[in-house]
């Protein structure tokens, strides 16, 4: 992204009160072990995708967080 991460621009979502209801699932190329997707769930993402994965794993992915 040009102007911000991912990261930042999940943290601004949850700082602002109109939108910070959505719920929010980020996917990135880093490995599931960074600490970029520990910030990230402390930051307010329901999960966490490592690219590549497949249709059916993005669709289980956004059903379950729908649900929760």
């Amino acid at each position: 992204m040009p102007r911000m991460d991912g990261l930042i621009a999940l943290q601004c979502l949850k700082k602002d009160p109109v939108i910070s209801y959505l719920k929010v699932v980020m996917y990135s190329a880093v490995s599931n072990d960074s600490p970029f997707w520990a910030a990230a769930m402390e930051a307010g993402a329901l999960c966490c995708l490592q690219t590549p994965f497949d249709m059916k794993t993005l669709l289980t992915t956004v059903e379950r967080c729908l649900r929760s």
